[in-house]
């Protein structure tokens, strides 16, 4: 079960601004409540097998691995929470809108990577909680409304900021069978960091005595010889900003 709870304050109708000509609508509103989201296969719960009918050995059909299931897999849980503003101003010609939201997620799933020897390439499991923090903006502006002549010219823009933190992260759920031992955590996920870190080797450039290339290694120190366990997160392949502008022209029956 899922529970909702949301409010709203109309205060273009409360006294002191009800007589504003101007202004046709300010309303604060938030919400608050808990969403599921299953976001895995059904046969990522159980392991299962399909049967390779593509391929047969002598008249018979063998199984492939569709899966390795892990039975405590169950849906991640976001808590969202988000506050907003709406507002209309002469005659509804200039239209904004604001959210500022936070989700809290629990349960988060994420995907393992596994050795080949496992027979399956990755394992999805509850990893740990991570937590959202963004903004959407909506400003749409009738530059022209003549009514009696049919035209309409209006422009949009939408703009939103998203950031991304991992909160905790929890241990691989590793049984005693051969299978679960072959599991391994090679993916970069670091408390207070974000799933969306950019991981890479920084370069320090040419070594002009002899050509090659120099690399940073986290302890300050210079090597030519780069290792996965230099890489540090030095990027976010989320943008800061992200948007769009649009437009639209009605004259009588046409619109572009």
């Amino acid at each position: 079960s899922f529970w909702s709870i949301g409010a709203g304050w109309n205060l273009h109708q409360e006294k002191f601004l009800k007589d504003n000509t101007v202004l046709n609508t300010l309303r604060l509103r938030a919400s608050m409540g808990p969403t599921g989201n299953q976001n895995f296969a059904p046969y990522q719960g159980v392991t299962t097998y399909r049967y390779a009918s593509g391929a047969n050995y002598r008249g018979l059909l063998g199984a492939q691995l569709l899966g390795y299931g892990n039975e405590d897999l169950k849906w991640q849980t976001n808590f969202k929470k988000n506050i907003g503003i709406d507002v209309n101003l002469y005659s509804n010609r200039i239209n904004f809108a604001a959210d500022y939201y936070v989700d809290n997620t629990k349960d988060l799933i994420l995907g393992l990577n596994t050795p080949p020897s496992a027979g399956f390439s990755s394992f999805t499991a509850n990893r740990g909680r991570m937590q959202n923090k963004g903004l959407e903006m909506r400003l749409n502006v009738g530059v022209i409304r003549d009514l009696e002549k049919n035209i309409n010219w209006n422009v949009g823009i939408t703009a939103t900021t998203i950031r991304n933190k991992i909160l905790e992260i929890y241990p691989i759920p590793i049984n005693d069978n051969p299978t679960d031992q072959q599991l391994r955590d090679n993916s970069r996920y670091v408390v207070g960091g974000s799933i969306n870190d950019v991981w890479v080797i920084p370069s320090a450039g040419v070594d002009p005595a002899n050509g090659q290339e120099l690399f940073l290694m986290p302890d300050g120190n210079y090597t030519y010889f780069p290792l996965p366990e230099y890489q540090i997160p030095l990027g976010n392949s989320l943008p800061k900003w992200q948007g769009s502008i649009n437009t639209s022209f009605q004259y009588k029956g046409f619109t572009l």
